[in-house]
Parts: C-alpha cells; structure tokens; sequence
C-alpha cells in the first residue's frame, strides 16, 4: 500500500509537471534532431556500395576447403567488400579458421543430422566494430553455404554409389559457383545503411537522457523544486523506500515521455524505428536506471551551484562525443574520425543501431546489462549516504 500511495501522490505532482517536463525532456531534442536530419539527410542517403570492413584472416587450415576460404576472401578483397590488414592490431574484425577445420567438415560434420559446425572464430577489438562483425559473420555463413552444399552432395551421390559421372558434374557446378559467390550483396548493404531520420531519431534518445539527468540533479540540489515534493516526504517511509519509490517513479515518468519522443519521430517517418520495439524498450530502462542512480548519488554530495556547472559540462561533452553533431560527417580528418570511437557511443547509443540495422542485441547484452546493474548499485550507495545523513 505505501508503494501505491507513493506512486499516486507522485504521479499528481508530476502531472502537473507534465508540459514543462515535456517541454524539457521531449521537444527540444526532437526538433533539433529533426532540423539537423532535414538539414544534412544528403550525408546519410543508404549507399548502395558494399563497405570495406578492415579484417585480419588467419587461416590455419591447409586442406582443399581452406583453400577455397583463401580463395573467397581473396574475392571479397577483390570486390572491396573486406580490406585484409597485415597487423592483427589494425583490423576491426579478426577471422580465425582453426588448423583441422576441413577436415572436421568432412569426415565429422553432418548437417543433416544437426551437427554443430566446427567454429570459424570471429572476434573484435575495437569497441566501435560490433556491426562490423555482425556483417563478417553472415559474409562467412554465406561463403560457406556452398561448401556445404557440396559436401552433402557428395556424400549423398557416392557413398551411395550412383552415377560417378553426375557427381563430377555437380560438384564442377557448385565448385563454379563458389568461384562466383559474394558473401553479401550491394542491395543488402544498402537496406543496412541508416537514413539521417534513423540516425539523428537515435541519437535524441540519448539527448533526452542526458536532459533526464540535468532535470533529476536539478530538481534535487535546488530548493524551490524541493517543494513540490513537500507531501510526498511526509509520507511515513524509511529511508530505503524513499529512494527505490521515487527511483520506480521516475522510471515510469522518464521512460514514457522518451516513448512519447520516439512516437513523434515514428509519426514523422513510420521507417524511422525498425526491429523489435522491445528491444528498444529494454535499452530505455536499462540507461534510465544508470541515469537514475547516477543523478540520485550526485545530488546527496552537490549544492546547486555545483549542479549546474556539472549539467552544462554533461551536455557539452555528450554533443561532442555522442554523434548528435556527427563531425566525421563534415571533415575527413584523422582527429574527427578518432573521436566518433569513444565509450559513450558504445554504450548509449550503438545497442540502438544494432537494433535498427539488425534486429538484434547479440553484441549489447552485457552493455545494457552492465549500466542496468551499475545504475542499481549507484541507488543502493545513495540509500546508504542518506541513512547515514539521517543519522547525524
């Protein structure tokens, strides 16, 4: 029952609230991201020119199966699709065939049954290559789609004993078609690439949780928004239950008037959010909490003078780090470049574009997961100083 008083006695104070918050939260980052995607859509056109992802290829296997994957990267290459590095170090994307890898495949492997492909290890370390690895995996699934092929024709035709003659004819046919194969076509990297209504409708979702932060420690350090809550601390809560009640509230509050953002710019363009609303869902609340337990441990050290210097610094630190002014866009230089590949992208704002181009979390669960439990920590310390404030 405390929690529904809470709750209740809350949400009327944030209610009356409700157009200066959505005034602050929503439309400011909405229609600067509108202008800025109307303004420079001609930079984000989808391209349909396959991308060049820079790889290390290291091939351990020398049997005729390894050959042919040599042969099919050389290709790709050929097609400036890939860029084969010489330096482990310089690649975004490292492909690593084991030694036994054919062999595996051939005396071992049998799709038909539900075998379990020998692994051909595709691993990253640069931060900022997720979705580049995302595409090398379904480049490598579809080079070896015709290796396989030929693998259970043969075993079909002539552990069977018939007609050696057609073996040969089909396995030179499928052989020609490996030779032929492009892992991933022009039109498929086209439909990948983002729309400047996609990228600059993600990155106000990150703009409005920096302004969900700038409001929380505000409201918390500055007296005269302290009163508002003035009812709602006479409830008889202990401490604890303070902070985790107003931490569920503000969850609900901060995350609807977010949803609201991305309805306006879904109204705007319906292409603007494609993949699993649920997805995007996840990452809101995982980022809110973060958020939430950041501005709640912040604002029981601060006064608010020190409130506003640090919102002012939050802000200009996410517009020059985030991507919402993308400058790698306007100038090719090395230092632009360099600063596009920093935490805050890949942690606020590439689990969106994973989802967006790919319908998938794979390569962002442990982030989100990870803020998700930080933001929790944060409140469980902001519990303890205040318990402790309480004390003395």
């Amino acid at each position: 029952m405390k929690l529904w008083y809470f709750l209740k006695a809350n949400l009327i104070v944030t209610f009356k609230q409700f157009p200066m918050l959505v005034f602050a939260i929503v439309v400011t980052p909405v229609l600067l991201g509108l202008f800025l995607s109307f303004s420079s859509s001609s930079m984000f056109t989808p391209t349909v020119e396959p991308p060049k992802i820079s790889v290390y290829w290291d091939n351990l296997d020398k049997s005729a199966i390894g050959e042919h994957l040599d042969d099919s990267i050389a290709q790709l290459e050929k097609e400036d699709i890939v860029v084969r590095e010489q330096d482990r170090q310089d690649a975004s994307v490292i492909i690593s065939v084991p030694q036994d890898f054919g062999e595996e495949l051939e005396t071992n492997y049998d799709r038909d049954a539900g075998d379990k492909m020998p692994a051909i290890a595709i691993t990253t370390e640069k931060d900022d290559a997720a979705s580049d690895a995302v595409i090398i995996r379904q480049i490598m699934d579809s080079v070896m789609e015709p290796i396989l092929t030929k693998i259970d024709l043969a075993e079909l035709t002539t552990d069977a004993g018939k007609n050696p003659e057609l073996v040969q004819e089909i396995q030179t046919a499928v052989a020609s078609k490996l030779a032929q194969q492009k892992a991933v076509t022009k039109e498929h990297v086209g439909v990948n690439a983002l729309s400047s209504t996609q990228f600059y409708a993600i990155n106000s979702i990150g703009f409005m949780l920096v302004l969900v932060f700038t409001n929380l420690l505000i409201a918390d350090t500055k007296d005269s928004l302290q009163a508002l809550n003035k009812r709602i601390r006479l409830l008889p809560l202990k401490v604890s239950e303070q902070v985790w009640f107003t931490k569920l509230t503000n969850l609900i509050v901060y995350a609807s008037l977010i949803l609201l953002g991305m309805l306006v710019w879904w109204l705007y363009d319906r292409s603007t959010f494609s993949g699993n609303f649920l997805y995007y869902l996840l990452i809101i609340l995982c980022q809110l909490v973060l958020v939430l337990g950041a501005s709640g441990l912040i604002s029981s050290f601060i006064s608010e003078r020190a409130a506003s210097s640090i919102t002012g610094l939050i802000s200009i630190v996410w517009i020059a780090l985030s991507g919402f002014i993308p400058l790698e866009k306007y100038s090719a230089s090395p230092f632009f470049e360099a600063l596009q590949h920093n935490p805050i992208r890949r942690l606020f704002i590439d689990p969106y574009f994973e989802v967006q181009q790919f319908n998938t979390l794979s390569n962002s669960w442990l982030v989100i997961g990870g803020l998700a439990l930080v933001g929790v920590i944060l409140s469980m310390i902001q519990t303890v100083v205040l318990k402790r404030k309480e004390e003395y």
